[in-house]
């Protein structure tokens, strides 16, 4: 049995480093950054921002882990966007009235 021309190559194989921060952590860190901020804070401003709230250099937060951290966010009301900033909503108008 034969090999198939190519395939003796050797394969490249992507090597993601380990995450500098687990998801709780980062979504912690997004909330205090955009709190910090009652005007609102331009998205480009998260990173930086995230990065020295950290203590960490910004390639070390993996963009997916942050998108995954402000999807769950906004998806439960913790982060909103208005007028093009993060902002975080007031205590008053994210709680749901029971009764």
């Amino acid at each position: 049995m034969s090999t198939p021309p190519g395939n003796d190559r050797p394969r490249l194989h992507v090597v993601r480093p380990a995450a500098a921060v687990d998801g709780p952590t980062l979504m912690a860190a997004v909330e205090s950054c955009v709190a910090a901020r009652p005007g609102g804070m331009p998205p480009a401003e998260l990173m930086p921002a995230l990065a020295a709230h950290l203590d960490v250099e910004q390639d070390a937060i993996a963009e997916r882990d942050l998108d995954v951290a402000m999807g769950m966010l906004v998806v439960g009301g913790r982060i909103d966007e208005t007028a093009g900033l993060l902002v975080a909503p007031a205590s008053s108008s994210s709680s749901v009235a029971t009764g």
